[in-house]
């Protein structure tokens, strides 16, 4: 698949799965072997760890919308700068709902390969994150 290829399935998921939560079309755009990791501590591993991961986040934040601000891409691998907005209204990772809202930047590195994100390391402002919803961070 080309770099442009990459970026199409990359808006993809952003835009339908993670904003609209079309959870159907996960197996066509993670591969089997993919793994996600995150400053949160949140893990996936194939496209059933991307779903549940996905299911956690839509029910913690049933309005969670990520805009892509830039995408780039060269060789097997694409960078997106998002912004996330969303409010806490479902339970996650064992903290109960505080109702605040929270906008935040973060930052997507993606491995691709034949068209499937194969590995992803994101990183967010999680300091931002947990003051902005009221929630005190780990540890």
């Amino acid at each position: 698949m080309s770099v442009e290829e990459n970026k199409v399935q990359q808006r993809r998921i952003y835009e339908e799965v993670i904003n609209k939560g079309n959870l159907a079309i996960i197996p066509e755009l993670i591969a089997p072997e993919y793994v996600f990791h995150n400053p949160l501590g949140l893990e996936a591993k194939g496209p059933e760890g991307f779903k549940q991961m996905v299911t956690m986040l839509r029910t913690a934040f049933p309005d969670i919308h990520c805009t892509i601000d830039d995408i780039f891409g060269e060789g097997d691998k694409t960078a997106t700068r998002a912004t996330l907005t969303c409010t806490f209204k479902g339970e996650m990772m064992g903290i109960p709902p505080t109702g605040r809202k929270a906008t935040i930047s973060g930052f997507l590195f993606a491995k691709w390969k034949d068209g499937k994100e194969v590995e992803a390391w994101e990183s967010l402002d999680t300091l931002s994150f947990y003051q902005q919803l009221g929630i005190s961070p780990p540890g």
